[in-house]
């Protein structure tokens, strides 16, 4: 049973604290509260590993206490060690692990691990220095997103390359795979934000790089199911709701801006801008100092970005979202980086995509006798007018990548190249064409830095 009890502290009354029901031992020596909760716990397990409650315990109590004041702090209900940033369920979480058997901890290395308790454990040990703890948590979270989520889509439009590839050796088709809600390609946005901002507070570059690279999989393909909100830590309320291309660049786009992600942030503004261009166009006829909102309408009342940056902070590790969790709006500095890479994107599609053709390399002496004013013309010639093609111009200015991956659809399947060209020539011409998207595709992320307050960002 719950006990709910009044204390004098610091010369004022308090409100009702409530007693765990859960780790409110008797015969512990360590009073914590989070919240409105008291816990009762052992000091051992709290000052275990090198923590930082070792460190606060082995402080000399302060004079009050050695005189027959105050007692020491953490000694009884009334004089609790009083932590903040995290809820009561998350303590609990922090608590289930540290008192959690060997067998116990085993289950969060298989697919049926709850993610989100795990990601939760990863965030405190670290924050309160649990060393070996900490790393266990980030590595098991690690292990378990690499081998236990499915691979991602290979269509048009994902990275070459990529350490989550369905050739990757930790892949196989034939193993137990996670539930959907905590599988990357069809987990809820919040929660692949959840688990960047944990690898990246805890330092794990490979964690980050994953959900990263599953992060852009998602962008260009789309979740693999219908995103379901993310789980409460008790399990409960496991709805799902379907998240807008628009919604999920928008976390994306949060996210790579707080740890400054090129990659991410690249492809997050550019598939933002796809979905948003016309109500884009529409800011920058007179609303520029105003934000845009999950459903395109215009927000007057966002939060600046450094205010939406403590705010996405002080929420990562909430559990228990509300059902269909809108997507963050994006800030008024967001916008204008928008409207300045749709400048940019249109910019580099007319004066350098659509007349200057990748250059064939040189071929070897003798192979290609009319190499400058056969080949060269030639292909010069074929990109030209298949940037001209209804095909190409069919997609919007800005949108440089559907038009030069076009064009590459095109040109592999032109007969006048098999023609024109000499097989050795089309097949450099064809790869330089394959480098033209990717450096597209790579370079996406300075279109977006912008001009922000007088400063390059």
């Amino acid at each position: 049973m719950q006990q709910e009890s009044e204390f004098k502290m610091g010369g004022t009354w308090d409100q009702h604290l409530t007693r765990d029901k859960d780790y409110y031992f008797e015969d512990a020596d360590c009073v914590v509260r989070v919240g409105g909760t008291l816990f009762k716990v052992h000091r051992f397990l709290l000052g275990r590993d090198a923590s930082a409650f070792q460190d606060m315990f082995a402080m000399p109590p302060d004079a009050a206490s050695t005189s027959g004041g105050a007692p020491r702090e953490g000694s009884n209900d009334a004089h609790p060690i009083v932590l903040y940033g995290e809820t009561e369920d998350e303590f609990r979480v922090l608590l289930s692990a540290l008192y959690a058997l060997p067998s116990d901890l085993q289950q969060y290395a298989t697919s049926h691990s709850n993610v989100s308790r795990l990601v939760t454990i990863s965030y405190l040990t670290n924050k309160y220095h649990f060393t070996s703890t900490s790393q266990w948590a980030i590595s098991t979270l690690y292990q378990v997103l690499v081998q236990y989520s499915t691979p991602p889509v290979a269509t048009v439009g994902s990275p070459a390359t990529s350490p989550t590839s369905p050739t990757h050796p930790a892949f196989r088709w034939d193993i137990e795979r996670l539930p959907e809600e905590y599988d990357l390609n069809s987990c809820a946005s919040e929660l692949l934000m959840r688990v960047m901002d944990v690898a990246m507070v805890c330092g794990h570059d490979e964690l980050a790089a994953l959900v990263e690279n599953r992060w852009i999989d998602r962008l260009w393909n789309g979740p693999a199911t219908p995103t379901p909100t993310l789980p409460r830590l008790d399990d409960r309320d496991r709805k799902v709701s379907s998240y807008s291309r628009a919604d999920e660049a928008k976390w994306a786009v949060s996210v790579a801006d707080r740890w400054e992600l090129k990659r991410l942030r690249g492809v997050a503004y550019y598939v933002c801008l796809m979905e948003l261009g016309e109500e884009l166009g529409r800011v920058a006829q007179g609303a520029s100092s105003s934000s845009l909102d999950t459903d395109g309408a215009e927000r007057h009342d966002s939060p600046s970005s450094e205010e939406s940056a403590m705010s996405s902070r002080g929420s990562t590790l909430d559990d228990s979202p509300t059902a269909g969790s809108r997507a963050p709006p994006l800030t008024p500095a967001q916008t204008s980086r928008l409207l300045l890479g749709h400048l940019s994107l249109t910019r580099l599609w007319d004066d350098d995509l659509h007349v200057h053709a990748p250059g064939i390399p040189a071929p070897s002496p003798g192979s290609c006798t009319y190499h400058q004013h056969g080949c060269i013309y030639s292909w010069v010639s074929s990109w030209r007018e298949a940037a001209r093609s209804p095909h190409t111009l069919k997609f919007k200015t800005y949108d440089v990548l559907g038009r030069v991956r076009s064009m590459e659809k095109q040109l592999v399947g032109s007969d006048g190249l098999i023609v024109a060209l000499t097989p050795g020539c089309r097949r450099k011409a064809l790869g330089a064409v394959r480098e033209r998207v990717k450096n597209v595709e790579d370079g996406l992320g300075e279109h977006f830095r912008g001009v922000i307050g007088g400063e390059l960002n």
